[in-house]
């Protein structure tokens, strides 16, 4: 008998959350009019806050998060241990600004919510944790247009869409980006880290 193994899967939870998003982009640019300067992490371009004081803040949806990382961490990575939201901020990505690949260390889950989303603001890209030798080794074949298809076993990188009021919560061990914002309006998210 044959058998395929899935050796080491990444999970990443997927999820619509039903707030008012036009409430919370008020809260986001109010942010912003604290701290204009922001701060610079991963971000090309664009505004990330400072950390969201968490939980004597307006951003009443946190507890919510906080909870949905809580379950995801014991139902899926079967963690017995109590986990909190560490921090959180605010990213506003005007045209043409977009993150570099990077993770979150120190954390177990990381994650995004996204607030507003116009047609082409980018998409957040996910790397498989062995791109490098991926890359090294089966380059030719993708060049050679091997693959019949793609999927979880031969993808260097897997695309999920930025759209409004979904949050996703992953690992904070795997690399990821988000392409620039190609839209003429703004890309507004939360990022978050669980530990």
């Amino acid at each position: 008998m044959t058998e395929v193994f899935n050796l080491f899967p990444v999970p990443v939870l997927k999820t619509k959350l039903d707030y008012p998003v036009n409430e919370i982009e008020v809260l986001c640019q109010q942010e912003h009019s604290k701290n204009p300067t922001g701060v610079i992490k991963s971000n090309n371009g664009g505004w990330q806050s400072g950390n969201i004081v968490y939980p004597d803040s307006p951003f009443f949806f946190l507890s919510d998060i906080e909870k949905i990382c809580q379950e995801f961490c014991k139902e899926t990575l079967k963690i017995d241990k109590s986990i909190l939201l560490k921090n959180a901020w605010v990213n506003i990505n005007q045209k043409s600004n977009s993150n570099q690949s990077h993770t979150h260390p120190g954390c177990i889950l990381s994650g995004v919510y996204y607030i507003k989303t116009p047609k082409g603001c980018g998409d957040i890209h996910f790397q498989h944790h062995s791109i490098d030798m991926m890359t090294r080794d089966w380059s030719n074949f993708v060049n050679r247009n091997w693959y019949s298809e793609y999927n979880q076993y031969n993808s260097e990188l897997w695309l999920l869409p930025s759209k409004e009021g979904c949050l996703y919560v992953f690992p904070s061990w795997i690399r990821h980006m988000v392409k620039p914002n190609m839209s003429d309006e703004e890309r507004i998210s939360i990022s978050f880290n669980v530990g």
